[in-house]
């Protein structure tokens, strides 16, 4: 069981590395995420705080990687350029 997770970690791995190589949007993301982390500490937010502030993040880079795995399907599907995809 430990083999078959470790091996998911590193397939996750793999897929933050493809993400950060080919999407700019992602990359923007991360360098606000990092933004917003400083200023966190600068305010010494609350641990309730701190933790809807990550949840936030983690929500928004989440979505961004599942837009990122959308837009990839749709491509394999139909490679010509598609308004509506």
């Amino acid at each position: 069981m430990l083999k078959k997770s470790l091996q998911s970690f590193k397939y996750a791995l793999i897929g933050v590395k493809i993400l950060w190589r080919e999407e700019r949007n992602f990359k923007i993301e991360v360098v606000f995420m990092g933004i917003v982390i400083w200023v966190a500490f600068l305010f010494h937010l609350s641990r309730l705080e701190f933790a809807l502030l990550a949840f936030v993040i983690a929500f928004i880079l989440t979505t961004e990687a599942l837009n990122t795995a959308f837009e990839e399907l749709c491509d394999k599907f139909q490679p010509n350029h598609d308004p509506h995809i």
